[in-house]
């Protein structure tokens, strides 16, 4: 692959490679191998160009993963498409195909990422992978924060991504998450000039089924004619959530070993977190919803369960409470809050 004109703009591989390299070197310890998840698209497809000088660089192996959803009639048309970049960039290529059922307890966006996380979790085992990157950038972070403002999201929705986050025991670096998309659509227009491949094209990003294609197709035109900055203040407003929920985390930390939490944190104490004030209560659950896979709470789902736990007698068995979320059942037994996997007998 010709380099050269990437070379040339220096400006441009700086911008993309720099947020890369700092996110790499600031891990508590630089990992030998890491993996890139690779759709077909632009963004990813520029970011294991760049990762894969930039991981070269630092002496890194990086291997590419591919998600195969299904959910299109080219579905394996783009899984080639990834497999003739990374024969471009020399870079090895392990997938997984999904089947997403379109009847679920989440949404069907919603059901495709918990599937995509799933197999990126079962591919990161079989090689030995802890980190993967992934392509999300300024344009996705403000997309997110608008459409869970819009959708009555709490302190922890409105952080939207963060730069790092662990899932499993597998971390996720975004480090595009304050690069404004048009310096990637700039790296993919020179990548074009000099190389036969195409990025895939996924119609369903304007599909206006899709809440976030909404977004994209009917608010982001108006907001970038009143508003030309909107996509970076908003993405700079998730960074400051992003610290205060961090900063409360820490004291929901200190309220939960209070709460007589059980060894593998399944359990706290019904009438001890009683006792606390309904700010404290509320922070306190959605942390421990959280730690256990339950992300990004509906407010009436939230609300419901509150309700619920306070109507209970302070040893919990005057009725039975099951509460449902996904996969997941809240339930109180013996002055306990309990919360458990639908498949796993309580």
């Amino acid at each position: 692959m010709d380099r050269c004109l990437f070379m040339n703009n220096i400006s441009l591989v700086k911008n993309l490679s720099m947020p890369i390299q700092n996110q790499l070197k600031n891990l508590k310890k630089l990992p030998s191998h890491i993996a890139i998840g690779v759709s077909g698209g632009i963004d990813s497809a520029m970011l294991a160009l760049i990762a894969n000088q930039v991981t070269r660089e630092m002496g890194i192996n990086l291997i590419c993963f591919h998600i195969n959803h299904g959910l299109h009639i080219d579905a394996d048309e783009w899984e080639k498409q990834v497999f003739f970049l990374a024969s471009l960039l020399k870079l090895k290529v392990y997938q997984k195909n999904i089947f997403i059922h379109k009847k679920n307890n989440y949404g069907l966006e919603a059901a495709a990422r918990n599937e995509r996380f799933k197999a990126f979790l079962n591919l990161a085992n079989e090689h030995n992978i802890k980190h993967i990157l992934l392509a999300h950038h300024q344009d996705d972070q403000a997309e997110t924060v608008l459409m869970r403002l819009l959708r009555g999201t709490g302190l922890q929705g409105i952080r939207a991504m963060l730069p790092i986050t662990q899932r499993e025991g597998i971390l996720y670096i975004r480090p595009w998450l304050e690069i404004n998309r048009q310096y990637i659509l700039n790296a993919g227009e020179l990548f074009s000039k000099t190389n036969s491949w195409i990025a895939v094209n996924d119609p369903a990003n304007f599909d206006s089924k899709y809440t976030r294609s909404i977004v994209r197709k009917e608010l982001t035109p108006i907001l970038n004619y009143r508003w030309p900055s909107w996509k970076k203040i908003l993405s700079r407003h998730a960074n400051h959530m992003a610290e205060i929920e961090e900063f409360i985390k820490e004291f929901v930390q200190l309220d939960l070993k209070k709460l007589s939490l059980n060894k593998d944190n399944r359990s706290l104490s019904l009438s001890k977190w009683r006792s606390l004030s309904y700010v404290r209560q509320v922070q306190i659950l959605r942390y421990w919803l959280d730690f256990h896979g339950i992300y990004m709470l509906n407010h009436k789902w939230l609300k419901n369960l509150l309700r619920q736990l306070k109507q209970l007698h302070n040893f919990g068995f005057d009725r039975k409470m099951i509460v449902q979320h996904g996969n997941h059942q809240i339930f109180c037994h013996k002055n306990k809050i309990w919360i458990e996997i639908c498949n796993k007998q309580k």
